[in-house]
């Protein structure tokens, strides 16, 4: 069974006929995992235009290991509509039976809980109609699937010659659209950033896809509150006319940072070629600033193609360390019948020490094999190896010379973001972080006795094994941010021993501002500017005892999405470490979206920390 992540939803689309116009539903990507679209069996994404009905490619399933296989769509609204029509493509030359399963939102798991029925398909398009009203559960219960059904699954008992099922053009059938007035008007009358972005979730797909476009780009250029934003942003990926792209593309003329970047990564995630044309247009421009091409790929890696030949090309050859990085996250996520040739092809006459790490990583990833940053020698596994099928398990690897708490670090521009507020006094009682000093070899002989004690042991080891070919920046934040090296600087002998000074100098006190401490790293010009993409780093160790204290965004989950809309045209890698004992959503946030490792280093606490005292 394949849960498919949030990255890959967008790659079909949900075509509810409201109006004469989609109401298309699908969701965008945080990292993590969603029931939404569930493929069981043996599962593949086609994207031929014969069996695409919407959007760009369409989920095919196959008999695979267990003994059944089908397809899952999740919770979705359905406007009052009297049925939902969905398209299936059979291969071979049989007719099948297909069993069509229907949960309402209060439905448990047992077979008479839900509305059940057989359905014969024919090889080539059929039309399964799944009625809304009047149905009942296998007990005789009259289910409730006016507003919204809980899933629709259609699936088969595995048998000897059965073939492959494609599922795309779900539509609903008599919905009706909300009015955007009311819409409107409560979402303005709302202040609380949260709650909108709750209300945006829950309540964008009851409008038509014109007035759905229309409030999506009200917000992007007017609301300022990053969960807010995110989910204006993440919606795009619902809308897919040919005149919703062009609204979309439409609005990018004329808009600077920090929007520009959110409007093309959305325009990019929009489940219509007409959409991918325009964001692979920017994509591939030599042009366009590294930026907006970082975001128009970072949005198409929500969908389940690659991105085309042309874009490939033009990154690789125009050069710009973040575009690139944001292919590899593209090609990986296509898996390594699609991306294997883009990823060896990135890698072969690469220069940037950040893009052959990422290639490497991304095909021993993928292939189960780790051949270092030699493309021809994955060329010719790859050409060996083409025609092979089954798991691969991934191997690991460990590119760069230096370590900061065991996590490698390629040369490259590297910002240590630390944390020295006062609860990183706390001594090192127990728990991961005990057993690291127990056991890390560089560790032996060290007085460490408290969280900062380690932390500065990690970061001046860091420090002395990392390439003379790195760049260096290291931030400290407690009550607020600053810099302890100058900016980033040349790592030289000289440098190192300063740096190694600076560090062994620093002193744990007051609250945890950790939005300075990102803002610092991501803005080294101290401002937003352009010139941030160039100036910046290309990797980011963070490490943190606890959650913010204080600081402009202080609630984790704002602190987050406002992280990850910088990071939309950036590509920047962020390796999180937790020292303390708090909750780590944000660490592991921010790591798996950006590609980084989260490592839990927690110690036990042995008393309040100080700032927790004074606040």
């Amino acid at each position: 069974m394949v849960r498919t992540p949030r990255i890959l939803l967008a790659t079909f689309l949900l075509a509810f006929s409201v109006a004469s116009q989609g109401l298309p539903v699908a969701a965008w990507a945080d990292g993590s995992t969603t029931d939404f679209l569930v493929l069981e069996g043996s599962s593949s994404w086609v994207t031929t235009p014969d069996r695409v009905k919407t959007g760009v490619a369409a989920p095919r399933v196959a008999p695979g290991d267990s003994d059944f296989f089908g397809i899952t769509y999740g919770e979705f609204a359905t406007l009052g509509a009297a049925s939902v029509l969905i398209e299936a493509f059979l291969e071979g030359d049989e007719p099948a039976r297909y069993r069509v399963r229907v949960d309402d939102v209060n439905s448990g798991r047992a077979g008479k809980d839900a509305f059940i029925f057989n359905v014969d398909l024919t090889p080539g398009w059929n039309i399964v109609k799944v009625p809304l009203k009047d149905t009942k559960s296998g007990d005789g219960r009259a289910m409730d699937f006016a507003t919204a059904v809980r899933k629709i699954q259609i699936s088969k008992r595995k048998e000897q010659g059965d073939v492959a099922l494609t599922c795309d053009g779900v539509r609903l059938e008599g919905a009706t659209a909300a009015a955007r007035g009311a819409f409107t008007k409560a979402l303005t009358e709302e202040k609380d950033g949260a709650k909108r972005a709750r209300f945006l979730r829950e309540n964008l797909a009851l409008l038509s896809e014109q007035d759905r476009v229309s409030v999506i780009l009200d917000v992007l250029k007017s609301d300022r509150h990053p969960r807010a934003r995110r989910a204006a942003r993440e919606s795009l990926s619902t809308c897919g006319t040919d005149e919703s792209a062009a609204a979309v593309a439409h609005s990018i003329k004329g808009t600077v940072l920090p929007d520009r970047p959110e409007l093309v990564a959305g325009l990019g995630s929009m489940p219509s070629r007409s959409a991918r044309l325009k964001a692979e247009q920017i994509a591939a421009d030599p042009k366009a600033d590294s930026t907006e091409r970082t975001a128009a790929i970072s949005g198409l890696t929500c969908l389940a193609v690659t991105p085309s030949k042309t874009v490939q090309d033009s990154v690789k050859s125009v050069g710009g360390w973040q575009p690139k990085a944001a292919l590899v996250r593209a090609l990986l996520t296509a898996g390594l019948d699609r991306g294997a040739d883009g990823l060896i092809a990135l890698l072969d006459g690469e220069t940037s020490t950040r893009i052959l790490s990422d290639c490497s990583e991304a095909l021993a990833f993928l292939g189960g094999t780790d051949l270092g940053t030699d493309a021809a020698a994955w060329k010719r596994w790859w050409d060996a190896n083409r025609d092979k099928r089954g798991p691969r398990k991934p191997a690991t690897t460990r590119y760069g010379v230096g370590r900061f708490y065991g996590i490698s670090i390629p040369p490259g521009k590297i910002a240590f973001v630390i944390d020295t507020s006062g609860s990183m006094r706390e001594p090192v009682v127990g728990g991961p972080a005990a057993k690291w000093i127990a056991e890390a070899p560089h560790l032996k002989g060290k007085a460490i006795k408290s969280r900062l004690d380690l932390a500065i042991e990690e970061l001046t080891h860091a420090l002395a094994t990392l390439s003379r070919a790195s760049t260096v920046g290291v931030i400290a934040y407690s009550e607020a941010a600053q810099w302890v090296s100058k900016g980033f600087e040349p790592l030289d002998p000289a440098l190192r021993d300063k740096l190694m000074s600076k560090v062994r100098a620093l002193n744990a006190a007051r609250k945890t501002n950790i939005f300075d401490g990102l803002w610092l790293a991501f803005h080294p010009n101290k401002k937003l500017a352009q010139a941030d993409s160039v100036d910046g780093p290309d990797t980011i160790f963070l490490l943190s005892d606890g959650n913010p204290s204080v600081g402009k965004i202080e609630d984790i989950q704002e602190l987050r999405d406002e992280v990850l809309a910088w990071n939309l045209g950036r590509s920047i890698k962020i390796h999180c470490v937790n020292v303390g004992d708090a909750d780590a959503r944000l660490l592991k946030a921010l790591a798996s979206s950006s590609g980084g490792t989260y490592l839990d280093l927690k110690s036990d606490r042995a008393t309040p920390p100080d700032e927790e005292q004074k606040k």
